[in-house]
């Protein structure tokens, strides 16, 4: 089984950047349905993954064997928003999105 690469959360923030720039995003269907039950606008993700933080350690998804790291920040409105990202070298897979 593939294990991903686990980084120190200012190294995960940069390549969650690189990857925004670069276009290499990928959201998951439930992503999706969290973001349409919760109101988050594509605009306030891409803002948040700009903006955001790391605070917490990441954690590791045993099913996936796939480190995952909570962004959090402020949407363009100021609304508290936490988005759940899996890293791959080349693409912000998003998970899961929570309101503050």
């Amino acid at each position: 089984m593939l294990t991903y690469k686990k980084y120190a959360k200012s190294q995960a923030v940069k390549l969650i950047r690189k990857n925004l720039v670069n276009g290499g995003v990928a959201t998951t269907a439930h992503f999706r349905q969290r973001m349409e039950q919760r109101k988050v606008s594509m605009q306030d993700v891409i803002y948040l993954l700009k903006t955001g933080s790391i605070f917490d350690e990441p954690e590791l998804d045993m099913k996936v064997n796939q480190w995952k790291y909570k962004v959090e920040g402020k949407t363009i409105d100021g609304a508290s928003l936490a988005i759940v990202v899996a890293l791959e070298a080349d693409k912000n897979i998003l998970i899961t999105c929570m309101r503050g």
